[in-house]
């Protein structure tokens, strides 16, 4: 899926690295051991990372009752910007609010 992603670019040697290795260093073999609340927010037009990691990420978390919420946006690259950028930004404050303050 690495070198689909990328246009056959990149991807040959996280792919040559042996299963084994790649399960003790890559966190999605961790999300058990996610004890935060965790915010997602992906632009369903972003070109640098596929939105259905995403979306895989939160359906994983959500399986092991963790606490997550997960945003899509429209109209926006992967770095946000304009009306999709002021929404992410009060959605973070309003997550932070919730999870940090005292």
């Amino acid at each position: 899926q690495l070198k689909i992603w990328s246009g056959g670019a990149r991807g040959d040697e996280e792919l040559a690295i042996p299963e084994q290795d790649l399960q003790r260093i890559s966190p999605v073999y961790y999300l058990d051991r996610i004890t935060a609340a965790v915010s997602i927010h992906h632009s369903l037009d972003d070109q640098t990372v596929p939105p259905a990691w995403s979306e895989d990420l939160a359906a994983r978390l959500r399986e092991l009752n963790k606490d997550v919420e997960y945003f899509t946006y429209s109209g926006t690259p992967h770095t946000f910007r304009g009306e999709a950028d002021q929404l992410f930004m009060q959605r973070m404050i309003a997550f932070f609010d919730r999870h940090l303050k005292n």
